[in-house]
């Protein structure tokens, strides 16, 4: 068991069960800090483990990965009646999709076949890696290379006017009567591409632009919601929107139908939290409940696949 204290927060590592082989894949954490509601913890408490796990991956260059929040418990000492939210996530991709069929397998092989580009290529491998990473933050980044790497690949060959770096309109040479010219930069490229995928690309492309900029330049993702005026989710499922029309555009097409599945824009990932409003009471005079004395409460899920016209076939 390992204790770290700092005078807003406490936090205590310990070993988790074995596994069935006898191994220990986890840490547990407890920690003890302030917060404003019961219901706000979950988040808040989980940038306050990020920040000590940042310095154990540095130490031990090991790999640490945030699973979940089990509980929340009120921690109040003597307190004899206390709130607890016991939580549990579930993959809101499981079971998986009973429309997953062969149809689409055939639509990858016709792609496939229509020969894509080194670039794209490289694009859908970033798309893929977008849709893998758990945080939010390490999705934006990997839609957004996917967006990057699809505007250079897909860029006009022919030169276009320097922009100015304050108004972005084109530079003049008055010595020389002349607008200079050269091939689209990075920048450019994924601004001309937007202007084909979005009627709004100016507004589109700005926030992207700052989000990525934000995060590259290492700020929080709090900093960069602040600043933009949308969520982290929110940007995500933008960037993720953009990325998949952008190489969508920019793609070979086969001459058969192509079949795609939509999942109404959402790229984000995010887990199905379930949490139970509590209230217990223990007996004693000791500050605080002991881990026996803790209610123990187990959450479940089960899903089922409705038909989405309820039995009635469109004409």
């Amino acid at each position: 068991m390992v204790r770290s204290e700092s005078p807003a927060f406490e936090i205590t590592f310990r070993n988790a069960d074995p596994d069935e082989s006898g191994h220990v894949p986890n840490l547990v954490l407890q920690v003890v800090a302030e917060s404003d509601s019961i219901n706000h913890v979950a988040d808040q408490f989980r940038s306050l483990v990020a920040k000590q796990l940042d310095l154990l991956s540095f130490v031990t260059h090991s790999t640490f990965v945030i699973g979940q929040c089990r509980r929340v418990l009120e921690w109040e000492p003597f307190k004899k009646n206390r709130a607890l939210r016991p939580q549990q996530e579930f993959d809101p991709h499981y079971p998986p999709s009973p429309d997953l069929n062969g149809a689409f397998f055939d639509s990858v092989l016709a792609l496939q076949q229509a020969k894509p580009p080194d670039y794209i290529v490289n694009a859908l491998r970033f798309f893929r890696l977008g849709l893998l990473e758990r945080q939010l933050e390490d999705q934006f980044q990997h839609f957004w290379l996917a967006l990057e790497t699809t505007a250079e690949g897909s860029k006009e060959v022919q030169r276009i006017p320097i922009p100015c770096p304050r108004c972005s309109g084109d530079l003049f040479c008055a010595k020389c009567n002349t607008t200079p010219m050269r091939r689209p930069m990075a920048r450019q490229a994924i601004k001309q591409l937007l202007s084909k995928l979005h009627s709004n690309s100016d507004q589109l492309y700005r926030m992207l632009i700052d989000t990525r900029d934000h995060l590259l330049h290492g700020r929080s993702p709090d900093l960069a919601e602040a600043n933009i005026g949308e969520s982290m989710e929110a940007l995500v499922d933008m960037a993720g929107a953009t990325a998949w029309n952008a190489i969508w555009l920019s793609m070979p097409r086969p001459d058969q139908h192509i079949t795609m599945m939509d999942r109404d824009g959402k790229f984000a990932n995010r887990m199905l939290v379930v949490t139970s409003e509590i209230k217990f009471a223990f007996p004693g005079d000791a500050a605080h409940p002991t881990e026996d004395q803790i209610p123990k409460v187990k959450l479940s899920m089960s899903t089922s696949f409705a038909d989405p016209h309820d039995g009635k076939t469109e004409g």
